[in-house]
């Protein structure tokens, strides 16, 4: 199985908007998605409730699908795609992370 091949026939199928194909990319993606808001999370000393985890998330996937999915459009096809995803995750939650309530 290829992987490279697998990832792009979901992307087709997303840019085509074939039933499902949404759900499937959500499904395949969120993991990387989580375990990267995970990351960002601890390499921030952040303190963020699973409910501000699911926030970003939610958010990342939100944005790739803006504009008939103008990020996956735009993509460059020679990178890898799961690692595309990485920094994607970390530009989109860092411009949507509440930053935390100052004490004065």
């Amino acid at each position: 199985m290829d992987v490279k091949s697998d990832n792009q026939k979901l992307i087709q199928s997303c840019l085509e908007e074939q039933p499902f194909a949404w759900q499937h990319f959500v499904d395949r993606f969120l993991p990387v998605v989580v375990k990267t808001i995970q990351q960002m999370e601890t390499q921030a000393s952040r303190n963020w409730q699973p409910s501000d985890q699911q926030r970003l998330a939610i958010g990342v996937f939100d944005r790739l699908k803006t504009d008939q999915f103008q990020l996956l459009r735009e993509r460059d096809d020679r990178l890898d795609f799961e690692t595309w995803m990485v920094v994607i995750t970390r530009r989109i939650t860092l411009g949507n992370a509440t930053p935390p309530e100052s004490k004065t």
